[in-house]
């Protein structure tokens, strides 16, 4: 189940409903919402099935369907509310399912780590019908396998089947790292919570474990989690903050339209006057793929510690991004730019030699590592984008991780005295590279 930080998480009375995030999730099994991509539906249970006027005309057994067709249709009393069913052949002819315990295509294979906030019961199979009468207490487990929000997992007892809750972090990674906190920092129990209880002074803290843009520690209290930064999203110098309240994809358009908020970092909150700023948000998935980057805006905060609330757009599909930075071109009036051209370019691939970087800077964020960079680009290209991969790599020759590259050159870019600047993010930890290889793709 997909969740993300920091979101206003809006509750519905029909049916126990929920949003996060623009992304939807319930309270029970059931299969929520059209996946264009799916082929089949496995059904865990029995499920009713319906004729074009939505009358119940029988019943099917647990078993694999494929889907003919999707609707949404309004269910419910009053204005009721969307549910999706799907179209089925059956031996009395196309008929329609909406099932409430069964998921799309099949299980995939994927190892990664979930923080398991509290009790949670197993199973002997993924659709969840059959308990063992044990549980697990929290822990980090390892998963195998995932088919939609279950997860195989290896057990005492063999593999076993979770549907972990809301508490639980999937995609956690234990790590052992120092960092500075400098500032008096708000710590949380657990960060799907939102609810803040204490807070610690400036000082160096060892991080135990790392989720998203989120750092758990030990502390008097036990474990408990802390951000770098008030809001979701911050740029490289920590002048601009954005926090997100909640967005949705329109698919008529191919945008998704965001709520947020905007502050300035907390160096200037003992300001007392307003402050123009401009910045456009990147957005990008677990894997630091670029998913998508916001409209430029302009707005104008009070204070140093005020909030304006900003819309904003970004003409993609970015309802699944995991992580987002801001990119500040204005503050105080002034125009940014962190280009320095005495910064030296010599990371290239041999087979695009008219590309050079240089100036790399790598700040830690939570799980993730943010590449900050410049690039020149010698001659044009016919490319409406150039992608690739940089690689970083440690002092014993062993790769530390990768991040995807991706620049959109154009003409205006060209020259070999013209130095822009680019963004790249790695889910590891890459602070502390020896050296750095570019592979642009063909």
């Amino acid at each position: 189940m997909k969740r993300l930080v920091a979101r206003v998480v809006v509750l519905s009375l029909i049916g126990c409903w929920f949003v996060i995030g623009g992304v939807f999730a319930s309270s029970s099994l059931a299969l929520i919402a059209p996946a264009p991509s799916a082929k089949t539906i496995t059904l865990f249970e029995d499920t009713s099935f319906y004729d074009v006027y939505r009358k119940e005309v029988g019943l099917l057994s647990p078993q694999e369907v494929t889907i003919l067709n999707t609707k949404l249709l309004r269910v419910g009393h009053g204005e009721g509310y969307l549910r999706s069913f799907y179209q089925i052949s059956t031996w009395m002819g196309l008929m329609w399912i909406s099932p409430d315990n069964a998921e799309f295509d099949h299980a995939e294979p994927l190892i990664t780590n979930i923080d398991l906030g509290s009790i949670q019961a197993i199973y002997d199979d993924p659709g969840l019908t059959q308990p063992t009468g044990g549980a697990l207490a929290p822990q980090i487990v390892t998963t195998k396998s995932k088919w939609g929000s279950r997860y195989l997992i290896k057990t005492k007892s063999g593999d076993k089947w979770i549907q972990p809750g809301y508490l639980s972090l999937i995609g956690v990674k234990e790590v052992d790292e120092e960092v500075q906190l400098p500032y008096e920092t708000v710590i949380v129990r657990n960060p799907t919570t939102f609810q803040t209880f204490a807070s610690i002074t400036p000082q160096l803290v060892n991080v135990k474990e790392v989720w998203r843009n989120w750092h758990r520690i030990d502390s008097w209290i036990g474990p408990v989690w802390f951000k770098l930064h008030e809001l979701d999203a911050v740029d490289r110098n920590d002048d601009v903050e954005v926090g997100f309240t909640y967005w949705n994809f329109d698919p008529s358009s191919g945008s998704t339209h965001m709520k947020a908020e905007v502050q300035l970092g907390r160096k200037w909150h003992d300001r007392n006057e307003p402050a123009q700023v401009g910045f456009q948000v990147l957005f990008y998935s677990a894997l630091g793929e670029r998913l998508g980057v916001s409209n430029s805006v302009t707005t104008e905060v009070a204070t140093g510690a005020g909030r304006q609330v900003i819309d904003l757009t970004v003409n993609d599909n970015i309802s699944d991004f995991e992580y987002a930075t801001v990119q500040v071109g204005r503050l105080f009036g002034s125009i940014v730019n962190d280009v320095q051209p005495s910064e030296p370019m010599l990371i290239t691939d041999a087979a695009v030699p008219e590309l050079r970087l240089g100036g790399i800077q790598v700040r830690r964020d939570g799980i993730y590592s943010v590449i900050s960079g410049q690039f020149q680009l010698d001659e044009a290209t016919d490319r409406t984008s150039i992608k690739g991969q940089l690689s970083f790599i440690d002092r014993t020759g062993n790769i530390m991780g990768t991040a995807p590259f991706q620049i959109q050159p154009d003409t205006n870019l060209v020259g070999k005295d013209r130095i822009y600047s680019f963004e790249s993010v790695a889910p590891a930890n890459v602070l502390e590279y020896s050296s750095i290889k570019l592979k642009i793709n063909k």
